[in-house]
């Protein structure tokens, strides 16, 4: 969290607040998608172009009305364009009405490579602190954001490792006490060179001190622009013991009790602290990358193409598993830069807006014995099927099988679904299956998940028995009163309306001075309070939706008919589709027992989607409220 107190010089503008507020939401955003998020910016929009029009080669219209919108609404960027870029832009949108295949990509490729230069960078930081110091523009600050942030996932930076970023570049720095005296230490990534380390507090203290925010702006698209160098990253690969030391190109196994490689460990930590060492071996790799993450991933996968290859090779029924979660990082002389704790403990794919259970094993199993004592024989095995290649695709280390799997887990929920729901639609495809009825449940869903993902931020912004590590805590302007109001709904072990947190939320006016959290929270207030926006937010989520899907799906077949395709943002649509799979599975089979089948189980949900439409369509002032609980 960024403690702008540190700064007393120079107070920080409330603009330049909301920056670095759009920053982490824009990063929360990417990191942990719904299907209901739509991030975007040029430079995505022309990857998507590019990777349509030169990987499918025979029909482009499912996906050439999104492009066509979403480059004339791109416009709203035009302010970080020059005006060669705009021009290009111009001629983009123009060939979208009847694409040439040939042309559209000449253009589409010359804007990307416009978008890579780092002249246009310069132009972006230009822009980005004139609309932060002098402009003023709350709208364009949170356009630039989102810009900046696609232009280092493009650079390959880990999304991690962005969300970080600005923490980073605002930090101050502290005073440990070490024995030989205090040690200035700072996150904030410097410039200086300190060689003598005698100097070191002083050298960093006075380019700290004398940094200014438009200093520390700059640093940011410096960092965006630095180039490429190469670093060792060690793992631990257990399985796998060789006899003696084997290099494969820029991998190398071997043993550091007979062959250390890192200059100031023991052989002992250089193994990893490992008693069992004797069943495994270390794995040098050495890659060429601007971001440390990214360059253990790539690491990571070199190390695993190697093991498919010794698999082969060696007799053994041992699995190789690497552990990359601890790691070191080494520079060219092999000192060593950085290294990774062990992380045995697997965060847990928590969804707590589903609400099918009250947190009791007992309501577990109750589940489980209704849902296959009361279903056909075909609706219990498609359940199971696509439970078994669920929990593959969620424990698979491999990106492209985690998609993969999570794909087929719901092709065998709807493999058996024999209505058809939609009368415009008369493609027969397993996608247009599964996009049709998936459609209609997750519009469904929407209408609650709006207010649930509110209440889950208040949850654990607000409620959390751990709330002083809370990276919000210092911003709450809620009174005691209100909190501990907010506290007693919020931790109800009965459950409660969504509409008695949200007319609670009324009252209270702002919650923190995050502008971005507020605009949110003001959103949510609005879509259950007024009937034009709650309809104009069903209206605008149907296309979103199909289309998501639809994005989701090519991803699915580029994998599959082993396309040479972008991988950037793969685990962004892995997160979209773990959420669909996650939330439709647990409500199939949260009501699978009343249901009866999972033809039923879609057929409800069409119909209550229908339901609430006939109902806005003849009472128009009707609340979103009274809509609902009808």
């Amino acid at each position: 969290m960024i403690d702008w107190s540190f700064f007393i010089s120079e107070n920080p503008s409330e603009e330049l607040i909301y920056f670095t507020d759009c920053w982490e939401y824009f990063c929360s955003k990417l990191s942990n998608p719904t299907i209901y998020d739509t991030l975007t910016s040029p430079h995505f929009l022309i990857n998507e172009i590019i990777i349509e029009f030169s990987i499918n080669e025979k029909d482009n219209s499912k996906h050439l009305n999104y492009f066509k919108e979403s480059a004339n609404t791109h416009k709203s960027f035009y302010f970080l364009f020059t005006a060669e870029l705009q021009a290009l832009w111009n001629m983009l949108v123009n060939e979208l009405k009847n694409p040439n295949k040939d042309v559209l990509l000449k253009i589409a490729y010359e804007i990307k490579e416009k978008f890579m230069q780092d002249e246009f960078v310069s132009y972006l930081e230009g822009k980005t602190k004139q609309v932060i110091f002098d402009k003023k523009d709350k709208e364009k600050i949170k356009k630039s954001a989102a810009v900046i942030i696609f232009e280092f996932i493009y650079r390959q930076f880990e999304i991690k490792t962005i969300s970080n970023l600005c923490d980073k570049i605002f930090s101050s720095y502290s005073e440990i006490d070490y024995p030989n005296g205090k040690h200035l230490v700072t996150s904030y990534p410097y410039k200086s060179v300190i060689k003598n380390p005698e100097e070191h507090n002083k050298i960093l203290k006075d380019e700290m001190e004398n940094l200014t925010f438009d200093d520390r702006l700059s640093r940011l698209f410096e960092i965006l622009t630095q180039k490429e160098k190469y670093q060792y990253v060690v793992f631990y690969v257990s399985g796998l013991h060789l006899s003696q030391e084997e290099t494969f190109d820029d991998v190398t196994f071997y043993n550091p009790l007979v062959s250390k490689k890192l200059k100031g460990f023991t052989s002992n930590e250089e193994c990893f602290h490992n008693a069992n060492y004797e069943i495994g071996s270390n794995v040098l790799v050495k890659v060429f990358c601007k971001d440390t993450l990214f360059g253990v991933n790539i690491a990571k996968k070199q190390v695993s193409e190697i093991c498919d290859y010794l698999k082969l090779l060696y007799r053994t029924e041992a699995d190789y598993k690497i552990f990359s979660d601890e790691y070191f990082i080494c520079d060219e002389s092999m000192n060593i830069v950085s290294h990774s704790g062990s992380n045995d403990t697997k965060s847990l794919y928590d969804l707590s807006i589903d609400r099918i259970r009250n947190n009791s094993q007992k309501d577990v199993s109750v589940i489980y014995k209704n849902l296959f004592d009361n279903i056909s024989g075909s609706d219990n095995k498609a359940i199971k099927d696509a439970l078994h290649f669920y929990r593959k695709g969620i424990e698979s280390d491999n990106q492209e099988e985690k998609l993969l799997n999570l794909w087929i887990s719901l092709e065998n929920v709807f493999s058996g679904v024999s209505i058809k729901i939609s009368k415009e639609n008369e493609d027969k495809t397993k996608f247009s299956k599964i996009s049709d009825c998936l459609k209609h449940y997750l519009i469904f869903r929407y209408f609650y998940s709006c207010g649930w993902s509110i209440y889950d931020s208040f949850q654990h912004y607000f409620t959390s028995v751990n709330v002083v590590n809370s990276r919000r805590v210092s911003r709450i302007l809620l009174s005691a009163e209100d909190s501990k109001e907010i506290n007693i709904v919020t931790s109800s072990k009965n459950g409660f309306s969504l509409f008695d947190f949200i007319n609670l939320l009324n009252k209270f006016g702002k919650c923190t001075d995050n502008c971005i959290f507020n605009e949110e929270l003001n959103k949510t207030i609005e879509f259950y309070k007024s009937n034009k926006t709650f309809t104009n937010a069903i209206n605008a989520i149907e296309p979103t939706i199909k289309n998501e899907l639809l994005m989701i799906y090519r991803q699915r077949n580029q994998i599959v008919h082993k396309a040479s395709y972008d991988t950037t943002l793969l685990n962004f649509y892995i997160s979209k589709l773990q959420f669909v799979t996650t939330v439709f599975l647990r409500d199939l089979i949260a009501n699978m027992p009343n249901e009866k089948s999972i033809n039923n189980f879609i057929l409800n949900q069409y119909i209550k989607v229908e339901k609430i439409r006939n109902i806005i369509k003849n009472n128009s002032v009707a609340s979103p409220e009274e809509i609902l609980n009808k």
